[in-house]
């Protein structure tokens, strides 16, 4: 790669490696975003419920956001399940302002 010149291509090279991987072991990795950190027994019960949903082996990897003021937001496979108390918020929020009286 540094020969062709193409060493600017290896994250991508390392991030498509890592996708093929997890795909051929079934491998899938999930991104929780909460409004504070994740308990271990809250995380082993969020990754038992997703192995069941999706049948794969469930990588999680945790974030706390204070703006999603409650609930967890996740990521995955392209998808996003949001049920923070934000998004909840933000819902009410539209159908008030779509409300005619």
């Amino acid at each position: 790669m540094t020969e062709k010149g193409y060493i600017r291509q290896f994250p991508d090279c390392c991030k498509a490696y890592t996708a093929e991987y997890n795909r051929d072991k079934g491998i899938l990795e999930v991104r929780a975003v909460s409004a504070v950190a994740l308990t271990d027994a809250q995380k082993a019960k969020l990754k038992d419920k997703l192995t069941t949903m999706t049948g794969k082996t469930v990588e999680l990897m945790c974030r706390v956001d204070a703006a999603v003021l409650g609930g967890v937001r996740l990521q995955f496979d392209g998808q996003q399940v949001d049920g923070t108390v934000r998004s909840y918020l933000q819902e009410i929020e539209k159908t008030l302002k779509n409300t005619v009286l």
